[in-house]
């Protein structure tokens, strides 16, 4: 199954200092390869919205309306991206926005580009469209897989339905568990910044999601028999082992570029990081936030470790709510929800 990748990569570098970075802003900069760049980025946001017009109910010329709409933004965004920027914050010029205001040209571009989707969309189909977002991985999922069967061996809705759900879920306990473990392999008292050190994190991240991924795809493929037929388990297995041999190859050449064998053992299983051990007891927040130019909201909550906090009104009709967990290593992090209030009166999840 092609899903996204467990590639990582740990860098000081950022993006637009690349080779890549500069290649880019030649082809922006330049007007006729501007345009075919911006014609494959069209098909790429097509590809990557399967069953768009389906599920939001479009018409094909409004289908096409809204992919241009998000192509025209995916373009802003690789400008934005890959501009050149200065080499540290001593060079920064005294017009340069500093962090803060780049936080706030971020969130302003993200609710023009919402508001640009939903004038083409209408209310109600925007919100649908809200809806439809999460569940884009399991659909590009759905549809790579469905393009390698033979005609009489497509997915049926019932089965399509049932896989999305087992995709979900193995998605799901993946983010879990990252959050779980994020930040785990960097010593807090010896922060590590040296090539070399990174290098090697790099690399070790890279290993341990190869074998996590191992595991996945087993634990996915044990699962497929009540869902599948034959022949489709068949091309499902296939397409896992294309992808894992893909990665393997990946994680060698990650080796040997650091001057290491390119052979490494993947058959035992994975080194999750010793688990962090979360504080018992309560825990107070201090929240200020803002959404675009509106007043801040400031909010003081108080609930236990690892548990939800009661919601609380933020700025522009935005409901919050906020879940801190803080281990005994001094480690913490707070996973925030957002709802908004959609036409229907009900709270629908914001990015």
């Amino acid at each position: 199954m092609e899903r996204s990748s467990n590639q990582g990569v740990i860098s000081t570098t950022h993006p637009s200092k690349s080779p890549e970075g500069a290649e880019m802003r030649r082809k922006l900069s330049d007007p006729v390869q501007r345009e075919q760049l911006r014609a494959e980025t069209r098909e790429q946001i097509r590809s990557m919205h399967p069953d768009l017009a389906q599920v939001l109910g479009l018409d094909a010329e409004l289908e096409s309306k809204l992919i241009d709409v998000l192509s025209d933004q995916q373009m802003t965004h690789l400008e934005g991206f890959f501009s050149e920027r200065p080499e540290s914050s001593a060079r920064r010029s005294a017009t340069s926005p500093g962090p803060r205001e780049e936080m706030r040209q971020v969130a302003d571009l993200s609710t023009r580009n919402k508001q640009q989707i939903r004038d083409v969309l209408g209310e109600e189909r925007f919100e649908r469209y809200l809806s439809y977002l999460p569940t884009l991985r399991e659909r590009c999922s759905m549809h790579y897989f469905n393009a390698h069967l033979d005609e009489q061996d497509r997915l049926t809705a019932e089965q399509k339905e049932l896989l999305m759900k087992l995709l979900r879920a193995q998605q799901d306990a993946d983010m879990a568990r990252r959050r779980g473990e994020a930040g785990s392999r960097i010593p807090l008292a010896q922060p590590v910044f040296s090539p070399e050190a990174i290098q090697k994190l790099n690399i070790e991240s890279n290993e341990d999601s190869f074998r996590q991924m191992q595991e996945d795809s087993r634990a996915l493929l044990r699962q497929l028999p009540a869902v599948l037929t034959p022949k489709q388990l068949e091309a499902f297995a296939r397409i896992e082992a294309e992808k894992l041999a893909s990665q393997k190859k990946y994680v060698q050449q990650l080796r040997v570029s650091a001057g290491m064998s390119p052979e490494f053992d993947d058959t035992r299983p994975r080194q999750a990081p010793a688990k962090r051990i979360p504080v018992v007891g309560k825990v107070r927040l201090e929240i200020r936030l803002t959404a675009n130019a509106s007043p801040p909201v400031t909010a003081d909550l108080v609930t236990e470790n690892g548990k939800t906090a009661a919601a609380f009104q933020g700025p522009e009709g935005l409901w919050v709510e906020a879940t801190p967990t803080l281990y005994e290593d001094g480690w913490a992090h707070v996973d925030f929800t957002y709802y908004e209030a959609a036409a229907s009166g009900t709270l629908s999840g914001v990015a």
